[in-house]
């Protein structure tokens, strides 16, 4: 009876166990992808505001096989254009109230000093932070 006993809880004891392994090694696949997803939000962010497509062309921080899926790279690509959208009216705003009645050259020269233009990485590096984008791509990876 002993013997049965400890059987049954040996086997018991293994199911567990394999079953918290399998849960480890699928949580740690979700926070792969969680990432990757983020990452290549963060990267398209970046090459829409600043219309530069090679800018990260030989960064490997993400894979580059589409392992996300299609409709998860199509709802990332929507998500960056809504905070490129931000990004240019923040920079038409900030324009507007640094100068409102400067002509060209006055506006390209205070381009030229970083004066006025884009806030890219501000925006980008917010949302890339945000729990919305945790929240978005947690939903999307499963």
């Amino acid at each position: 009876m002993k013997a049965i006993f400890l059987y049954v809880l040996l086997f018991l004891t293994l199911a567990a166990c394999g079953t918290t392994t399998h849960k480890k090694v699928e949580s740690e696949w979700s926070d792969q992808k969680v990432q990757e997803f983020k990452i290549v939000f963060f990267k398209s962010c970046v090459n829409k505001s600043l219309e530069e497509d090679a800018l990260f062309s030989h960064d490997i921080s993400y894979s580059h096989d589409y392992a996300l899926g299609t409709k998860n790279y199509m709802l990332i690509d929507s998500l960056a254009n809504i905070v490129n959208t931000v990004i240019i009216k923040d920079s038409i705003e900030r324009q507007s109230k640094i100068c409102p009645q400067c002509n060209e050259s006055e506006i390209q020269r205070m381009r030229n000093e970083g004066l006025i233009g884009k806030r890219t990485l501000k925006y980008c590096l917010e949302y890339y932070s945000s729990f919305e984008l945790d929240s978005i791509a947690k939903i999307h990876i499963k």
